[in-house]
């Protein structure tokens, strides 16, 4: 990743934050500069960049057929007052695509951030630490 492409300023309030979310997700306090702040760090610049490359500034893109909500319908859970699957002689479909898509693949995203933050909260919630609290 360019080093210059978030600038030291961002840099430095991105690892404030993964420091605070290492106390609020982990219970464990870690200091701007730590190996587990600057692992995450890592991640976020590197989806942050791969976004960026991409050109796409939807928070999502999943096309129809690739989404596997199906298997979790607690996702739309207040969001929606329906849920947007149903089921018909082919298997599950979404019985309001144009719905479910607005949810969840048509949210901006303009800047890269939210994805990035999205993949270093899925991390982070993956550490023993969290798992076990």
């Amino acid at each position: 990743m360019d080093a210059d492409a978030i600038s030291a300023r961002a840099a430095n309030r991105i690892k404030a934050t993964l420091a605070a979310l290492h106390w609020d997700l982990l219970g464990t306090r870690v200091s701007a500069d730590s190996a587990d702040v600057e692992e995450a760090y890592e991640l976020f610049a590197e989806i942050w960049a791969q976004r960026r490359a991409d050109g796409d500034t939807r928070l999502c893109d999943w096309p129809a057929g690739t989404c596997l909500l199906h298997v979790d319908q607690g996702f739309f859970e207040g969001i929606v007052e329906e849920q947007p699957l149903g089921e018909n002689d082919e298997g599950w479909r979404w019985v309001d695509w144009d719905r479910a898509h607005e949810i969840i693949g048509g949210t901006p995203d303009p800047y890269h951030v939210a994805q990035s933050w999205a993949v270093v909260l899925a991390f982070l919630m993956t550490d023993y630490r969290y798992l076990h609290l």
